[in-house]
This record gives C-alpha cells, sequence and structure tokens, in this order.
C-alpha cells in the first residue's frame, strides 16, 4: 500500500527531527564552551550544566527546551517508542526548569532544586540510553524471533531474527552504532557517579572530568539519533534504470525475484 502525500511529509518532519536532535546533542558542549569562552572568560565549567551560570546560559536553557519539545512532539506508531519520547522530553525539561546546584552561596533551596536536576538528567540519560539499546535496535516484528527466559535478554547485545530474514548489512551496521552510543552512555553515568565520590582535593577534579564525561553521553545521544534520522547509514534505495522498471508489472516480477534471492 502506498503512502499518501500527507504520510510522507509527516515521515519526513519525523526524519527531519531526529536529525535536529542528533545536530544538538553533538553541537551542544562545544557551543557551551564557545560561548563561554567568547563572551566571559577562558576555561572550561565542571559540567555542562554549569554553564547555566554562565552567558551560554540562554544555550543551554534553549537546546534542553527545543530537545524536550522535539522529543515530545514527535509522532510515533510504537507504543513504547512514544512513551520513551515523552518520558525523555519531560526529563529533559527537568533539566532545563531546575538548574544545577551553584558551586558557591548555595542556599537550602538551592540544593533542593539542584537535586531535582540531578534526578532529571540521570533519568534522561538513562532512558535515552535505553531507547538506543533497546528500541532504535528493533526490527520488524514479524521477522523477529521471539525468545523466552533468559533469552529474552538478548537484545541487550543481539537482534536476532527467524530463519531466512536476516537484517540487511546497513541494519546491523546501525544496530551496532545504538548499542555502542546506549552503553556510552551507560558507561559514562557510572564513571561521573564514581567521580562524585572522590575528594575535593583529587588532583583528578581539576581536569574536569564531569564536564568530558556529560559532554561524551551527550555526543552519544547526538550520534544515535543522527543515525535514527537518516543522516548515516541509511537504507540504499534501489535504482530505477528504465522506464519499463518503474511499470507494475516489472515491480511484481522484481518482488519475485527477491523472494528467490532472499
Amino acid at each position: 500500500m502506498q503512502r499518501t502525500e500527507s504520510e510522507r511529509s509527516l515521515a519526513v518532519s519525523f526524519v527531519s527531527l531526529r536529525r535536529a536532535i542528533g545536530i544538538i546533542g553533538i553541537l551542544l558542549p562545544l557551543v557551551l564552551a564557545l560561548v563561554k569562552i567568547i563572551f566571559e572568560s577562558p576555561g572550561l565549567q565542571g559540567s555542562i550544566s554549569s554553564y547555566y551560570y554562565t552567558e551560554a546560559r540562554n544555550v543551554f536553557d534553549g537546546s534542553m527546551c527545543a530537545v524536550a519539545v522535539f522529543l515530545i512532539s514527535s509522532k510515533r506508531s510504537e507504543r513504547w517508542d512514544a512513551v520513551s519520547g515523552v518520558l525523555a522530553g519531560v526529563f529533559a525539561l527537568g533539566v532545563a526548569m531546575f538548574p544545577t546546584t551553584p558551586d558557591t552561596g548555595a542556599t537550602s533551596t538551592d540544593k533542593a532544586i539542584g537535586a531535582v536536576h540531578v534526578a532529571s538528567a540521570a533519568a534522561f540519560f538513562i532512558t535515552l540510553a535505553l531507547t538506543s539499546i533497546l528500541l532504535f535496535t528493533k526490527t520488524n516484528p514479524a521477522d523477529t524471533r521471539q525468545r523466552k527466559g533468559w533469552g529474552r535478554f538478548s537484545p541487550l547485545l543481539v537482534t536476532s531474527t527467524l530463519p531466512g530474514k536476516p537484517l540487511s548489512r546497513r541494519k546491523k551496521a546501525r544496530n551496532l552504532v545504538y548499542r555502542v552510543c546506549g552503553y556510552t552512555i551507560v558507561g559514562s553515568i557510572i564513571a561521573m557517579f564514581v567521580v562524585t565520590r572522590l575528594p575535593d582535593s583529587s588532583p583528578i577534579l581539576d581536569l574536569h572530568p564531569t564536564f568530558w564525561l556529560e559532554s561524551l553521553a551527550v555526543v552519544a545521544f547526538g550520534a544515535s539519533w543522527l543515525v535514527k534520522g537518516e543522516t548515516l547509514l541509511r537504507d540504499r534505495r534501489p535504482a530505477v534504470s528504465s522506464p519499463a522498471a518503474a511499470s507494475p508489472a516489472a515491480a511484481r516480477g522484481s518482488q519475485t525475484g527477491a523472494k528467490i534471492t532472499a
């Protein structure tokens, strides 16, 4: 069944939203650092969220709000895709609306708001990681092998399909990117937790590890969404070599041939 013009337009808009989310994710750490260096002073902040208290505040808030709107407004046919998008969007709004605790002069209210910020940021990253690992890697349900017991956890590592229904090379490559990005986010979260346990006198803190780990997680998130937005590793569309190939008879013949080769 061919899609209507409106359906094609919605599909293009959806892909464009995914690309926009990916671009924001990849560029955000760099833009924040540059804006602060150019308009305020040299040096990095301790974390991405700390840029809220610099001249880059509007860039940080604007980017998080834009990501939130894109995530929440994107229409999805799959239930869990829709749920994960709304949740990630709400958590992104929490990151923007509840700033991190300032480094100096923090009141009890500031600390309470900062706790909400940390919880929102953690939930945001975890949702993005699970989306990349479990949802982006899915394929046609009719081609997916249903597993039982411990096999239900296999999607964490591999997408299992029915015999004779292998994933395309491009889909395998995309799934590899999704899982690498997802587990990079998970690893960054764990590493950030370890950093919070370091003593204040640790020389490691002078290297701004939280900023770099957050940047790694955000760039991984952006890369995953760029691939999902078909900017990278998109499926190759078969070229129509002649007008005859576009005819219904030729289309039926090519479909029959495809079934034979599969």
